[in-house]
C-alpha cells in the first residue's frame, strides 16, 4: 500500500525536503498558497517515479482556514520561521503530515483507496476547547 502525505506549504523552498522522505512513499499532495494569511491555494497531485516526483492531476483550488496558515506539528515544517499553529486561531496547519484516519460524509472511500475511514453522523462531535474534561469515543 502507498503511503500518502499531505502537504501543506507556504514555501516552494520547502520541496527541498521531499527527496530526504522516506523511499517508501510514493504519492504526495501538495498544496501552495500566496502567503500565511490566504484563505485560499492551489493542491496538486504527484507519484515517485524513480529519483523523481511527477504531477498526475492538474492544480485545484482549495481552501484553508479564516484566517489563513500557521505552521503545525507535522513530519517536517514544525519550528519554522512564521506563524506558530495555535488552538482557536482560525489558521489551518502548514507543512508535512501523514494521513491518518479519513473522516467523511461519504458511506465509503472511493474505489481503490485502502485507509481507514470514519463516516461522520449526528453522534459525532469535535470540541474545541482544551480544557474539556469530557472524552468523546470515535469509532
Amino acid at each position: 500500500m502507498n503511503r500518502l502525505l499531505i502537504v501543506g506549504l507556504i514555501l516552494l523552498a520547502m520541496t527541498a525536503h521531499l527527496p530526504a522522505l522516506d523511499p517508501s512513499i510514493t504519492q504526495l499532495a501538495v498544496s501552495v498558497a500566496a502567503d500565511w494569511d490566504a484563505t485560499s491555494g492551489k493542491l496538486q497531485l504527484f507519484e515517485r517515479d524513480g529519483a523523481y516526483w511527477r504531477a498526475t492531476s492538474a492544480p485545484f483550488r482549495v481552501l484553508y482556514g479564516k484566517s489563513g496558515l500557521a505552521w503545525g506539528r507535522g513530519v517536517l515544517g514544525a519550528n519554522e520561521p512564521g506563524p506558530q499553529k495555535t488552538e482557536r486561531d482560525k489558521r489551518a496547519p502548514a507543512g508535512v503530515f501523514k494521513i491518518g484516519k479519513i473522516y467523511t460524509y461519504d458511506p465509503a472511500l472511493p474505489e481503490g483507496a485502502t485507509y481507514p475511514f470514519h463516516t461522520i453522523t449526528e453522534a459525532d462531535a469535535w470540541i474545541d476547547d482544551p480544557t474539556c474534561r469530557t472524552t468523546i469515543s470515535m469509532s
